[in-house]
């Protein structure tokens, strides 16, 4: 019994592997058969005389060939769909320094590869993440403060003296060592870039929108090679390209520089709402390019996971600040440079409400003994 099971269970796939072969043999053999010429007559019967005359032979018809039925092609179902799995994509490392750092932006005037420039753009800032607030005071340059080492001087002489003695930690370090002391803010980070880069970001977004507030003429505006020229600027809504973005930032006639520091606020504000945008993303490889003398003590991953963050920022998160004219008024230096002399009770009355406690001094350190 089991052997009879066995012959069926043989005989049905051989059934099936004989009738796949058969089949298309079958059909190839009548199709050629159609085409051979039908067979000559059988010739007569011969006459045989004798003398008893045997039945002729029964001439059998020549059988013709039983068609074979026309083989159906099984359907071949399709292969199942290839089920690609969708990516999951990898999470971006998060920022992973202090959720709240106070940082000084610093804009300098390079003209030439090797010199020591001057600081032309001071903001101080803070950024807390937790919060999602951003809080920045823009500082004049020629804001007089006392400089540890070096006794009392404009504040962007803070940096080339840092430079030119070789202090610890070069320029920055001396110019945050001096924030520290007159403004009693500790600087965790810092940026420097210098005015090729602010050009080259404002034209790789296709620049920026400005409403100039009134006409402005400055006629000592100073050029590449230490010279001065006449900048015009008519009231009035207009798109500026990196060029003329950097002469708005840059013109203090017939503003003092509390004036220039209101110009810089402007463009900073406009050339945040152009990166925000989509359209910017493809820019960012030739800002890399015109940002290559770009100094920081942050890594680009770090700014990369950073703009993540401020990008969620909305405007009422954004506190913009500045030193004006109730807390600074005009002077003229020994040196017969104009300068802005500091009322710091209410500086740094400012500094208390636009920063967290957690991020003012207690109490500014005393400066070292002036350097002889």
């Amino acid at each position: 019994m089991q052997g009879s099971e066995d012959g069926r269970h043989w005989r049905a796939p051989l059934s099936v592997a004989v009738a796949t072969l058969a089949l298309p043999l079958g059909l190839l053999g009548w199709q050629v058969f159609q085409l051979l010429p039908p067979p000559d007559p059988p010739p007569p019967a011969p006459t045989i005389v004798a003398e008893r005359l045997d039945p002729l032979p029964t001439v059998q018809p020549i059988p013709q060939p039983t068609p074979i039925a026309t083989l159906q092609p099984t359907a071949v179902p399709p292969p199942p769909p290839t089920l690609i799995p969708t990516p999951i994509p990898t999470p971006r490392p998060a920022w992973s320094g202090a959720s709240s750092f106070n940082f000084v932006a610093v804009g300098v005037d390079r003209r030439e590869d090797g010199e020591i420039p001057r600081t032309d753009t001071l903001i101080i800032g803070n950024l807390d993440l937790v919060a999602h607030r951003l809080r920045l005071i823009s500082i004049p340059r020629d804001l007089v403060v006392e400089i540890p080492g070096y006794g009392k001087d404009r504040i962007n002489s803070a940096y080339v003296y840092g430079e030119q003695y070789k202090e610890r930690d070069g320029g920055i370090g001396l110019l945050r060592r001096t924030l520290e002391w007159n403004f009693a803010i500790p600087i965790q980070h810092f940026g420097m870039l210098d005015f090729r880069c602010f050009r080259t970001a404002v034209d790789a977004v296709g620049g920026v929108f400005v409403n100039v507030p009134r006409p402005l003429v400055d006629t000592r505006y100073p050029t590449e090679d230490y010279g001065y020229r006449t900048v015009r600027f008519e009231p009035g809504p207009q798109l500026m390209d990196g060029g003329r973005a950097l002469e708005y930032a840059r013109t203090r006639n017939p503003d003092n520089d509390l004036g220039r520091i209101r110009h810089q606020q402007q463009v900073v504000v406009a050339l945040r709402q152009q990166l925000l945008q989509l359209r910017a993303l493809p820019a960012l490889p030739a800002i890399v390019g015109g940002c290559r003398n770009f100094q920081s003590d942050l890594q680009p991953l770090d700014y990369v996971n950073l703009a993540n963050a401020v990008r969620q920022l909305g405007e009422s998160d954004i506190t913009l600040s500045l030193i004006d004219e109730q807390m600074a008024f005009d002077g003229v230096a020994p040196s017969g440079a104009l300068v802005l002399v500091p009322r710091w009770d209410r500086i740094r009355s400012l500094v208390r409400d636009t920063f967290p406690p957690t991020a003012v001094s207690a109490a500014p350190l005393p400066p070292p003994p002036a350097t002889p």
